[in-house]
C-alpha cells in the first residue's frame, strides 16, 4: 500500500499544480502533459483543442480526467504558494486559494500509473470540462469511438470526484448494478463506498461502457478554501490499482435508461455559466453567473458540532479556519517546464 510520495512523486504533483490551467486556458498544462509523455516514452494523440488521449491497447481499461479548472485571474497569480504542508496528522496539499485541484490530482494518478505500475493502458485527459464544451469530452469520444482501443475496453474510470470514499457510478446510470457491486466489493477495504454525486465526464462515457467516477481526496471544490488529503489520494491510486488487476472485466454493459428532453436542459447546455457547470459538483460557493470568482462571498453553514452558524467564504473565516501549517517539500515556484512555455 502506498503510504508516501517519492520525491520525483512529489516534485510532478508541485509542478502540475503550479500551472494555471481554466477552461479555455488548459494549452500551459497541456504542453507540460505532452512533454511529459513524450519524456517517459508513453504514446499520445493531442487534438487541436488540446485533448489527450491514448486508445493504443484493446481490452485494456480507459482512466479518465480533465485538465481545465475553475478560476480567474486571481487564482492564477497564487499558484506559487501551492505547497504540501503538515496539519493535524495529515499532509495537506493547500494554497492561497482555488487551487485546481479539480482536477489535477486526477490527472497526476494516472501519470503516476502509468509511470510507476503500468504504461499499457487507455487514458484521456480532456479539455473544458468545466463548462461542458462542446470541443472537450464528446469530440474525443467521436473520435476514439471506431477504435478497437475504446470499443474493446471493458470500462471507464474516472478520477474527479471530491472526498475521499466515493464511487459515483449505479446511483446515476454510469454503469450496471453488477458493476457497481463489484466495484464496492474491491473498494471494502479502501472505504469507498458507492453513493450518488454530480455530472462529470463519466457520462459520455456511460453511453457506451460500463463507467464510474471515484473520490481522489480533494475537498471544497471550486472555491479557494480547496484542498487535498494526501493519504487519501494515495488510498484512490492503490484501490484504482486493485480495480485494474482484480475488477472482472466480463461485467456486461446494460445501456442507461434515456429520458425526455435536452441535455443542456438539465445542466445549462454548453457554454452556460459558472452555474451550469457539469463538473462533478454538488454545491457552489463563490462563483456566480460566469463572473469570477467572489472571494468576499460568504455563506451560512450549520456547524454540525455546536448547532451554530459560522461563515465560510471571506476573510473571516478564512481567518478563522486557517490551519497553523508547516511547509513539508521545500519546493518553491521552481518549475523545471519553464522553459517549455517558450517552445
Amino acid at each position: 500500500m502506498k503510504e508516501f510520495l517519492e520525491d520525483d512523486e512529489k516534485k510532478l504533483l508541485l509542478d502540475l499544480f503550479h500551472i494555471y490551467a481554466p477552461t479555455n486556458g488548459e494549452a500551459p498544462l497541456s504542453l507540460f502533459l505532452a512533454k511529459f509523455l513524450e519524456k517517459e516514452g508513453i504514446e499520445f494523440t493531442i487534438d487541436e483543442h488540446n485533448n489527450i488521449y491514448s486508445m493504443k491497447f484493446p481490452g485494456e481499461p480507459i482512466l479518465c480526467s480533465h485538465q481545465d479548472c475553475v478560476g480567474d485571474a486571481a487564482c492564477g497569480s497564487l499558484v506559487e504558494f501551492i505547497d504540501i504542508y503538515d496539519f493535524d496528522g495529515e499532509k495537506i496539499l493547500k494554497g492561497n486559494g482555488n487551487i485546481g485541484a479539480d482536477d489535477k490530482v486526477g490527472i497526476f494518478l494516472i501519470l503516476l500509473y502509468l509511470t510507476k505500475v503500468n504504461k499499457n493502458i487507455n487514458f484521456v485527459f480532456s479539455t473544458g470540462e468545466e463548462r461542458s464544451v462542446p470541443t472537450g469530452i464528446k469530440t474525443v469520444v467521436a473520435n476514439i469511438k471506431e477504435t478497437e482501443g475504446f470499443k474493446q475496453a471493458p470500462y471507464c474510470i474516472v478520477l474527479d470526484r471530491k472526498n475521499g470514499g466515493d464511487i459515483i457510478c449505479y446511483e446515476n446510470s454510469y454503469g450496471s448494478k453488477k458493476f457497481d457491486e463489484a466495484l464496492e466489493e474491491i473498494g471494502e477495504k479502501y472505504w469507498f463506498k458507492s453513493v450518488k454525486g454530480g455530472h462529470s465526464d463519466t457520462a459520455t462515457f456511460a453511453d457506451y461502457m460500463n463507467a464510474a467516477n471515484l473520490s481522489v481526496g480533494y475537498y471544497n471544490p471550486h472555491t479557494k478554501t480547496e484542498y487535498v488529503i494526501i493519504s487519501e489520494m494515495l488510498n484512490t491510486f492503490d484501490y484504482v490499482c486493485d480495480i485494474v488487476e482484480n475488477l472482472d472485466r466480463t461485467i456486461p454493459f446494460e445501456p442507461k435508461k434515456t429520458y425526455g428532453g435536452s441535455y443542456g436542459g438539465s445542466y445549462g447546455g454548453y457554454g452556460g455559466s459558472y452555474n451550469s457547470y457539469h463538473d462533478d459538483y454538488d454545491y457552489y460557493d463563490g462563483y456566480g453567473n460566469g463572473n469570477g470568482y467572489n472571494y468576499n462571498k460568504k455563506k451560512e453553514v450549520k456547524n454540525t458540532n455546536t448547532g451554530a452558524a459560522q461563515a465560510t467564504g471571506g476573510a473571516a473565516a478564512t481567518a478563522a479556519t486557517k490551519p497553523e501549517a508547516k511547509r513539508d517539500s521545500g519546493y518553491y515556484y521552481t518549475n523545471d517546464y519553464d522553459e517549455l512555455y517558450n517552445d
